[in-house]
């Protein structure tokens, strides 16, 4: 399958802001009523994301890579592509 690996740098970013745009990425599981209900907030990535391989780096189709580049450039997140196969 032909892939692109989106290396992403978070790292002029501080505190709240970082949090915030980690959240808006890949989402994050919210609680309510003293953690009686739990509910799984998507990010604007989460339906593109075909792996998470460490930190900074997200595995796509190649063919979401303008979708992609779309999100990350509307928050001024800065990245680097990669083209990569992956065999199933």
């Amino acid at each position: 399958m032909k892939a692109v690996a989106i290396i992403y740098d978070l790292k002029n970013f501080k505190g709240k802001e970082k949090t915030y745009l980690i959240r808006k990425i890949y989402g994050y599981q919210d609680t309510s009523n003293h953690s009686r209900y739990k509910y799984q907030r998507k990010g604007k990535l989460t339906p593109y994301i075909k792996e998470k391989w460490g930190k900074n780096v997200i595995i796509i189709n190649k063919k979401n890579l303008t979708k992609t580049k779309k999100i990350l450039n509307t928050h001024k997140i800065p990245f680097q592509t990669r083209d990569i196969e992956l065999k199933t």
